[in-house]
């Protein structure tokens, strides 16, 4: 389940949603929350609704849940890419065998059998919000989905990526504009589809970086070599 050392944390943030709004930090004094803490929301509606304490949705219940509503999901994303229901079940065989974490260049873990994976809420609840965003784009772009509500659901779902785990989004977005500007090379045309997604994909990420993290950048400059900048130890 969660580790001991970040329950406090936690519980402090699923405590601050289920009373205040909008969210403030409690062990500082009149800080706002800026966070990505969709996570800990769910948390807190839960809580409230089931009035199950928070730590025993934190460590049994919520994050053991969520994933396997993500294995589902992907399962069905892997169906409505290859129209093979068999690529669903070795989907979910593959998320729980494939190694997951990845420390000092070497692979560690084993899938979503791997404990480390339960320590994070959000690293839990971000999935959901992801696998959706990718079954929309496909569905945007093999043009089964149109008109302005389910633009919006696509602007929305982009924003609880962000709200989930502020790294999701970006990753998501890079790879959106890079597919739309690498079609629209071989094709000789504009990919107007793509670059669609990739401008609301934008537009999300603008406002819901102001939404949840205001002036604070929680990580999310720009800084493609920060990976290989040496350690500096005292």
């Amino acid at each position: 389940g969660v580790q001991t050392y970040a329950l406090p944390i936690y519980l402090s943030l699923i405590a601050s949603l289920r009373h205040f709004f909008p969210p403030k930090v409690l062990f500082v004094d009149d800080t706002p929350l800026k966070y990505h803490y969709l996570s800990h929301l769910s948390f807190a509606a839960s809580s409230w609704v089931t009035c199950i304490d928070p730590i025993v949705l934190l460590r049994a219940l919520g994050i053991p849940f969520l994933f396997m509503l993500v294995a589902l999901a992907a399962a069905h994303i892997a169906m409505r890419l290859t129209g093979a229901p068999w690529c669903g079940a070795a989907v979910m065989a593959g998320l729980l065998v494939i190694p997951s974490n990845q420390t000092d260049w070497h692979f560690t873990g084993i899938g979503l059998l791997d404990t480390h994976l339960l320590t994070s809420p959000s690293a839990g609840f971000v999935n959901a919000a992801l696998l959706l965003g990718l079954l929309l784009c496909i569905e945007f772009l093999r043009g089964t989905q149109s008109g302005w509500l389910a633009w919006c659901l696509l602007a929305l779902t982009f924003v609880a990526m962000l709200g989930a785990k502020s790294a999701s989004l970006p990753t998501l977005l890079v790879g959106l504009w890079a597919s739309a500007i690498a079609t629209s090379v071989i094709r000789r045309q504009v990919f107007r589809r793509g670059l669609a997604l990739a401008l609301v994909a934008t537009v999300a990420f603008v406002a819901g970086k102001q939404f949840f993290f205001g002036s604070s950048m929680q990580g999310l400059s720009f800084d493609p070599f920060a990976i290989t900048m040496p350690v500096q130890e005292n």
